[in-house]
């Protein structure tokens, strides 16, 4: 399996676009490409699975059927245990979609305490200031809109990316990864640099009619992300063409120093 597994700079600068497509339901959740990440992953689900699992009241139906449709587990977060993917379940609920169950234990800048019980619209509340609120709750109703339309035997795929500094997984606050690197300098921060892409999938459950989300996050050195064929000068443009809001939602200007420093490395190289 090639490494990083996707490059999706490679289609331009990352959007709030629901950009979700039809995959064969065969490739749902193989290959594992984070097999590797699983140990540290069962560490935590051990040690903090107060805070990296969460769920309301009327949800282990639903839990139950999708654990045992992703790993023939017993419960949600002993199929989390065993496959790369984070679950999230969404029910309707007073006429809302809303997150009623879940495990994340590779959360981009939130936590499973902070999304539990969250509507659409509410769950892309930090969004606003990218879109505006019209925008937002437009694209609320679209994906809920999706949501109620979606058959139980398709699977839908979008990806999203960012880049962050340093390898870490678990990441609910985004204040001590970005603080860290500016302490560092451009050309220590440089070296710091991973490629962070969510690889989203959207499911119905066949019995529940609840929406299964996974989150599958591959992080990889963004210098080793680069090295494919034609790779620099996309990101490059990708990186640099990106609306400021996009750019600001996502804290790049924080890194834009190190950013430099490490493109004009590659081109040196």
């Amino acid at each position: 399996m090639r490494r990083p597994p996707n490059l999706p700079f490679l289609a331009g600068p990352p959007d709030f676009m629901v950009g979700l497509h039809p995959i064969p339901l065969e490739s749902w959740l193989l290959p594992d490409w984070e097999a590797a990440c699983l140990p540290a992953k069962r560490a935590l689900l051990n040690s903090r699975s107060e805070q990296v699992c969460a769920a309301l009241e009327g949800a282990q139906e639903a839990a139950l059927e999708a654990g045992a449709l992703m790993a023939g587990a017993a419960s949600l977060e002993a199929a989390a245990a065993c496959v790369s993917d984070d679950p999230v379940i969404l029910q309707k609920r007073d006429d809302e979609w809303r997150a009623t169950a879940m495990v994340l234990c590779a959360p981009t800048f939130f936590s499973a305490q902070e999304a539990i019980g969250k509507s659409l619209g509410a769950l892309h509340g930090p969004v606003p200031d990218v879109l505006g609120p019209n925008e937002t709750q437009g694209l609320a109703q679209r994906v809920a809109r999706i949501f109620d339309a979606l058959a139980p035997d398709t699977v839908l795929e979008r990806f999203n990316w960012t880049v962050q500094p340093g390898p870490e997984r678990y990441t609910p606050q985004a204040q001590p990864v970005f603080e860290r690197a500016a302490k560092l300098g451009a050309e220590s921060a440089a070296d710091l640099l991973h490629l962070r892409v969510e690889r989203q999938t959207i499911r119905k459950l066949p019995e529940s009619q609840a929406v299964l989300f996974c989150i599958r996050v591959s992080i990889d050195p963004l210098r080793d992300a680069l090295a494919q064929p034609g790779a620099r000068a996309l990101f490059a443009q990708a990186w640099e063409s990106a609306p400021l809001r996009v750019r600001q939602y996502k804290r790049w200007p924080m890194l834009d120093p190190a950013m430099a420093v490490l493109l004009q490395r590659l081109e040196e190289s």
